[in-house]
This record gives C-alpha cells, sequence and structure tokens, in this order.
C-alpha cells in the first residue's frame, strides 16, 4: 500500500507577502474612525485658508497653497504614522507578526506604503481644490509631484520615529508636537523674504525645503523664496538631498530606540 505524500507548502514571494500586508494595513486605518476621520478632514480643513485670503496672482496661490499642502500631510500622514507604529507596539501586533514569514523590513514597508500613497493623494486633492477655486495650473507639475512624495516620506519616517520613542498611545499626540509647529513655523518662513543667514537656516528645518520646491512648482518667483541652506546646488537637488538627511536621521532614530513589545 502506497503513502501519498503531503502537498509541499506553497512558497509566496517577498513582496507578494509585503502586498498582501500593505493591504491589511490599508484596511486597518479605513476602520479606524479617528484616523480616518484626520486622513479625510486634514484636507478639507487647510483649504480654509485660501477662502478665506482669495488669492488672485500665481505667486498669492503658491504663497499660501505650498505651507498649507505641507501642513496637511503633518497632521494626517505623520500623526497617523507615530499612532499606528505605537498601537501596534502597545497591542503586541508587532510582537505576533514577528513570528510569521515577514521580516522586520516587510512589516515596515506594509506601514509606510499606503500611508506614502495616501499622503501623496492627499496633497493632489488639496491642489485640486485650489485649482477649482481659480488657482492657476502648476508651472512645474514635476516639482509639485516630487515635493508631495518627499513630505509623504518624511513624514512616514518622522512618524515611525516618534512611534518608536512615544511611551504609549495616549501620548503619542503630545510626542507629534513638537515636530509639527516647527513644520509650520518652517513651511511659513522659508516663502517670506529673509536675509541669506536667516534663509539657510529656515530652509535646514524638516520640510521647509520642500515647501519652497512646492511653491517653485506653483509658480512663485525666487524672490519670495528665502535662500536655500545649499546654495551651490539647484533648488531640486538641494530640497532631495536636505529631505534625504532628515529621512535618514529620523530612520536612525526609529532603529535605535525601536521596542517590539509595549514599553510600559
Amino acid at each position: 500500500m502506497t503513502t501519498t505524500a503531503p502537498p509541499a507548502p506553497v512558497s509566496v514571494h517577498p513582496i507578494t507577502r509585503t502586498l498582501r500586508m500593505m493591504r491589511f494595513e490599508l484596511t486597518m486605518i479605513v476602520r479606524q474612525r479617528v484616523t480616518l476621520l484626520t486622513m479625510v478632514f486634514a484636507p478639507a480643513f487647510v483649504m480654509i485658508f485660501p477662502i478665506l485670503a482669495q488669492p488672485e496672482t500665481s505667486e498669492q496661490w503658491a504663497q499660501i497653497a505650498a505651507p498649507m499642502c505641507i501642513l496637511a500631510l503633518l497632521f494626517s500622514v505623520y500623526v497617523t504614522s507615530a499612532s499606528v507604529v505605537t498601537a501596534r507596539r502597545e497591542t503586541q501586533l508587532f510582537k505576533r507578526l514577528r513570528t510569521s514569514e515577514l521580516a522586520p523590513a516587510q512589516m515596515l514597508s506594509a506601514i509606510a506604503g499606503p500611508l506614502i500613497l495616501i499622503g501623496t493623494v492627499q496633497g493632489l486633492i488639496v491642489l485640486g481644490g485650489c485649482l477649482a477655486l481659480g488657482a492657476p495650473f502648476p508651472q512645474q507639475p514635476g516639482y509639485v509631484v516630487l515635493a508631495l512624495l518627499g513630505t509623504a516620506v518624511l513624514a512616514v519616517a518622522a512618524g515611525v520615529a516618534t512611534g518608536s520613542v512615544a511611551p504609549n498611545i495616549e501620548r503619542v499626540q503630545w510626542t507629534v508636537m513638537p515636530l509639527i509647529i516647527l513644520g509650520a513655523v518652517g513651511a511659513n518662513l522659508v516663502l517670506q523674504p529673509l536675509d541669506e543667514m536667516q534663509g539657510r537656516l529656515v530652509s535646514a528645518i524638516p520640510f521647509a525645503s520642500l515647501t519652497s520646491l512646492l511653491a517653485r512648482g506653483m509658480g512663485a518667483s525666487e524672490d519670495m523664496i528665502a535662500q536655500g541652506a545649499l546654495t551651490a546646488l539647484p533648488p531640486l537637488v538641494s530640497a532631495l538631498l536636505i529631505t534625504a538627511l532628515w529621512t535618514w536621521i529620523a530612520v536612525s532614530v526609529a532603529r535605535k530606540r525601536w521596542r517590539w513589545e509595549p514599553r510600559s
């Protein structure tokens, strides 16, 4: 009598595994009401500014729309990513996932991927709202897309770093406030007339160089943008390098302070 050998286990490609986890994370984000409301109302909230200011020229639109796009992504993507990382750790979901086939890099990619996509789409929605209110079409759409994508990537990296140091989910809302305030200040000051030294310092603030890149894409003149931190380089290269530096710093903090189990 012959026995039938058990079927061989089906091998799942790491990319397929990560995509499945991304779909799970996206479902979890949608199911959490507070997170979903933040994602929805952040773009709607910032649209109040152009409605009240009623800008007319392309430079006026750039001066308003660029900082408010950054602000929308700070309140939605950055806060959400910090909250998600903290909640996953405190509920020991990360600890349980470590026993699965997912590698740590795949777990973090599954969290970051949907949030980066959502953040970029949010920024485009805000710009679409500005166009509906009468803003001129961006003069350099490539700058606009790169600025929004870079902002989403940096916001997620900063959120993971913040979530890794936040003690618990109740206090994460206070832990995110310093960077929100710093980013909002930098995003507004970088489009103000400043002297060379002040402009360089402001441009080095997280998200400030991306704000200036977004403003350039929307038609802002060089006179209304603060002097960049890396003046020897083109504005696009300078903005991407500064963003890459802050992203690296955020990732380094996350790796150093990361915990798989609750801190408390």
